[in-house]
């Protein structure tokens, strides 16, 4: 008999995460056969149809957030229908793929089931509404990086997930050489990006390199919160030739354009993020998963561990200037060594994820069945 497991996403965002479990749960669960089932609000049950397949169910129906308008309810509501399921059909583990918000991270907590497994997002806020730790519960982060910076904060962290997995296949086209295109992906939010930095950049370019032709693909809907102001500045600036907008992006289109890029920047403001504490981004999830070499700062390469010939590392505006405009950034051999990299990350996590169903007291009750069915066989 396969393993069974149950992730739930209870929010309309994080489904791009999905498709990690297939890669991760058979190195943790130690069965490369186990079945996977997924639950979703219906919101965005045929966007993760697309990213995992069939096997996704809806959580709920479209008129719950009318009937139940706060997550506080829908929590309540939520409790009520997973433990129902879990009763009915008993999955050898749950999932919980997003723990935030706090209502949420409550359903997680009375959910009634030997194996919980809960995805930490951002750990900070996290840790300040997770109260006791119970014995049949599991905490993850995302990356090795905010593993060990968890681990020495003495963040009560259980393992990592490496989420370097493509969402979806898509097709690698010609691109013209001498055209340097960047990525930044993610809500337009001044809060969350340094877009003044961005600014800057483009000035420079405009007036000592004006001959370069480099864009910045602002990779997102540039109607969203700071998206209308940061355009205007950008056409105040004059500076409209070194930027392409977009409205509503499909997934297809997004990954189609991040997949042929050349570089995907994060652009993370220290002031105000915390990617150094545990939070992940996912320009790094979607650069890895697609092979295409990051531009970072010092400071963020060194806490996630890229090497300057995986991946273009910068000290200053200047600095990065010209490592976009002189010859010895060779963008393949790049994007092999980044590769490469995400490839040894991801060797790494499925032998940690290994050692830890060997040796957690969790997963007992699913190693002494499997050394049953072994016997038997």
């Amino acid at each position: 008999m396969r393993t069974k497991v149950f992730v739930f996403e209870l929010n309309s965002y994080n489904t791009h995460l999905l498709q990690i479990y297939r890669d991760v749960l058979p190195a943790l669960l130690n069965d490369s056969q186990l079945s996977i089932q997924y639950f979703v609000l219906p919101t965005v049950s045929k966007r993760a149809k697309n990213i995992v397949g069939s096997n996704v169910s809806d959580l709920g129906r479209h008129s719950l957030k009318y009937f139940l308008p706060t997550k506080t309810m829908r929590g309540v509501y939520y409790r009520r229908v997973i433990q129902q399921l879990i009763n009915s059909q008993k999955p050898d583990a749950l999932v919980f793929n997003t723990l935030e918000p706090k209502p949420y991270l409550d359903v997680f907590k009375a959910i009634n089931h030997p194996i919980k497994i809960g995805l930490v997002h951002n750990p900070l806020r996290f840790k300040s509404n997770y109260g006791v730790k119970l014995k049949n519960e599991l905490l993850f982060c995302l990356c090795d990086y905010n593993y060990e910076v968890l681990k020495q904060a003495d963040f009560k962290i259980d393992g990592y997930f490496s989420p370097f997995y493509k969402c979806m296949d898509v097709m690698l086209t010609q691109r013209k050489a001498s055209r340097i295109e960047i990525v930044i992906q993610g809500v337009i939010s001044y809060n969350r990006r340094n877009y003044s930095f961005l600014i800057e950049l483009a000035k420079k370019i405009s007036l000592h390199h004006s001959s370069c032709d480099i864009i910045f693909n602002i990779l997102t809907d540039s109607t969203y919160r700071d998206g209308p102001h940061f355009r205007e500045k950008i056409n105040n600036a004059h500076l409209q030739k070194y930027f392409r907008f977009h409205d509503r992006l499909s997934d297809i289109k997004f990954f189609n354009q991040l997949a042929n890029t050349c570089y995907v920047m994060p652009l993370l403001n220290h002031q105000q993020g915390t990617y150094s504490l545990g939070k992940a981004t996912s320009a790094h999830l979607h650069s890895g998963a697609y092979g295409v070499p990051l531009i970072l700062d010092r400071k963020t390469a060194e806490t996630w561990r890229i090497n300057d010939n995986a991946s273009i590392v910068y000290d200053s505006a200047n600095n990065l200037i010209e490592l976009l405009t002189s010859k010895t950034q060779a963008r393949n051999s790049l994007s092999k060594e980044y590769s490469r990299l995400i490839d040894k990350k991801i060797d790494s996590n499925k032998e940690f994820l290994r050692n830890l169903f060997k040796t957690h007291e969790i997963f007992r009750p699913i190693r002494d069945y499997q050394s049953i069915i072994n016997f038997e066989i």
